[in-house]
């Protein structure tokens, strides 16, 4: 009787931790970056991280995440700005539902990111419920995979 209740506790708590790791954009050390609302159509916005090399010793972000919610969003492209001003820009063309995500692996010298531009296109989402007709406005988040657990300035 006791080894079912301790299951079944420990079953609810890990349920209820379920949220805050989503938010935090699932498993391992994902940070969040940025948050940003999308517009009716096509729309273009831009996530200036701007980190000094300092920065970089101790973090490195091995894969970005975008996570979609709210509404659809059609991820065109993302141009990442290195802190050595070189820039890629690299095709998505990939649609994001609610609660879906797309990584984009970052190897080698590609951790080293000052920007991030994003391209994409929503649609207007819309909900009926007990309050009525509600207009959903897409969000999409960026979360990074910090490889180095570190914090900035080289201390552990």
């Amino acid at each position: 009787m006791k080894a079912k209740t301790l299951a079944l506790g420990l079953a609810l708590a890990l349920t209820a931790l379920t949220p805050v790791q989503a938010q935090r954009g699932g498993g391992g050390n994902w940070e969040l970056l940025a948050e940003e609302r999308v517009t009716l159509g096509n729309d273009r916005d831009v996530i200036r991280l701007n980190h000094d090399e300092a920065f970089y010793r101790a973090k490195a972000y091995r894969k970005l995440r975008f996570v979609a919610s709210g509404g659809e969003v059609r991820m065109k492209t993302v141009r990442l700005i290195y802190l050595n001003g070189y820039g890629e820009t690299i095709d998505f063309s990939q649609t994001l539902r609610p609660g879906q995500n797309v990584d984009l692996d970052l190897r080698g010298e590609r951790s080293f990111i000052r920007q991030i531009e994003m391209n994409y296109r929503s649609k207007l989402g819309i909900s009926i419920g007990g309050g009525g007709i509600k207009v959903n406005q897409p969000t999409i988040r960026v979360f990074g995979e910090n490889v180095r657990f570190g914090r900035p300035g080289g201390r552990r």
